[in-house]
Formats: structure tokens, C-alpha cells, sequence
């Protein structure tokens, strides 16, 4: 199957693969060796997920939905969770920042589900620039304001 795969991509001109080299990785056979005592990293956390709220709200995602996606992530055991927001859903303008929105609140159910399951979250911000990412008083990244609203 996978030469078939890989002829194709040929084809249409994706990827050139000779076809020995597809027929040698269908029915290619190989052995991992791990060793346990070569450790390279002493605080590796584990492999990370991209979850964001983004989205949940505008999609319709409502509680028992939730439920279905927190179950799944609960199977998961994610280590790390990686999740994205953006400043524009919590301040508005004028040193006026608003906490209590539909876009913190999914944030929130979020955070509150990585917390109960002791998953390391890394909370990232988007920027700025892209229009759909614009936020009062604040032009670019590397503007003061943007910095202090992140902090705040």
C-alpha cells in the first residue's frame, strides 16, 4: 500500500520516490534499541498537545459536548498542554480589562481542566498584527502596552 502511496505521489509530481525505495519501505522490517541509562534530558516533561478554546464558542461546543472532550483528554494524560489566547479577550481598551466573557470562560473551563488533571500549561498569546488578532491600543508586538497587558 504504501508504494502505491508513494507512486502516486510520484505521479503527480509531490514527491519523486524511485520505486525500489517504495518497494524496499513496504516490506522493510527493523528493530528499535532503547537504552534506558543513556538519559539526555533529566526533566523532560512529556509530549505536548495544542488544545485552544478558540473556536469552542463559535462552533456551538456546549457542556455535554465538553464533557465528551474532557473525558478524552482525561484518557490521554497529557503531560503538557499548550494553550493559546489572545489579549483582546480580556482587555478592551483604556487600562479596561473584562474577565467574566464568553471567551475567558472557555479559556477557563480550559485551565480548570488541566489543573484537576495536574497537566503543565503553557499559555501562549498570538500576537497582535494579523487583523484578526487586533487589540485596542496596541499596534505591534514589540509595543509596551502589548507587554502590559500580557503581564496584567
Amino acid at each position: 500500500m504504501l508504494s502505491k502511496v508513494l507512486s502516486l505521489l510520484a505521479v503527480v509530481g509531490i514527491v519523486t520516490v524511485p520505486r525500489a525505495l517504495a518497494e524496499f519501505c513496504e516490506t522493510a522490517s527493523f528493530s528499535v534499541e532503547i537504552d534506558s541509562g543513556d538519559i539526555i534530558c533529566e526533566r523532560f516533561l512529556g509530549f505536548e498537545v495544542e488544545w485552544d478554546s478558540r473556536g469552542y464558542n463559535a462552533a456551538g461546543i456546549a457542556d455535554d459536548d465538553f464533557a465528551i472532550i474532557r473525558k478524552r483528554v482525561e484518557w490521554m494524560h497529557l503531560p503538557v498542554a499548550r494553550i493559546m489566547m489572545q489579549e483582546k479577550w480580556c482587555y478592551k481598551g483604556k487600562n479596561n480589562y473584562e474577565w467574566d466573557n464568553p471567551e475567558m470562560k472557555a479559556l477557563y473551563r480550559h485551565l480548570d481542566v488541566c489543573q484537576s488533571l495536574g497537566t503543565t500549561v503553557f499559555l501562549s498569546d498570538w500576537g497582535c498584527e494579523p487583523e484578526w488578532l487586533l487589540c485596542p491600543d496596541v499596534d505591534r508586538v514589540d509595543d509596551p502596552k502589548y507587554v502590559d497587558i500580557i503581564g496584567e
